[in-house]
């Protein structure tokens, strides 16, 4: 596991990463992901989602501290040069879902994590009323080891 890999630990298990990868803050693929991500604060926060933005040598995180770690150790564990644009989702598990060299849209962000079997019991649960639905809220319950 490299420096970069290792410093987002800290994420595991509680959130979703969005690394954002950018030359510089005038890229054009960088202010069109910002602006896609902009009007979706509230399904982001929903889907337990951090912004990382690699911007040159800086490292800036939306919605949460950042960890410590160098924009140099994050565009090493993930393969992107100093020039090149790249968007990677980062899932829970610490897993590359998604890596991508254009911005992704909130619409399809959002279809890909919410296509994961995991997520979409973990929706459940804000659905299921255990008077009425006995049988799902139990295996809701049992299966929150997987949910996380």
């Amino acid at each position: 596991m490299s420096t970069g890999e290792t410093a987002l630990d800290g994420y595991r298990w509680q959130n979703r990463l969005l690394l954002v990868f950018a030359p510089d803050a005038d890229s054009a693929l960088y202010r069109r992901q910002q602006e896609m991500l902009l009007v979706a604060e509230c399904g982001l926060n929903e889907r337990d989602m951090v912004i990382i933005f690699v911007i040159r040598d800086a490292v800036s995180t939306k919605g949460r501290p950042a960890a410590p770690v160098a924009a140099v150790d994050l565009r090493d564990a993930y393969g992107v040069l100093p020039h090149q644009f790249r968007v990677v989702l980062i899932g829970k598990d610490g897993g590359v879902k998604l890596r991508q060299e254009e911005p992704i849209s909130a619409a399809d962000l959002f279809a890909l994590i919410d296509s994961d079997a995991a997520r979409a019991r973990a929706r459940l649960i804000d659905y299921v009323d255990p008077a009425t639905d006995p049988d799902i809220a139990a295996f809701i319950r049992d299966d929150r080891r997987i949910i996380g």
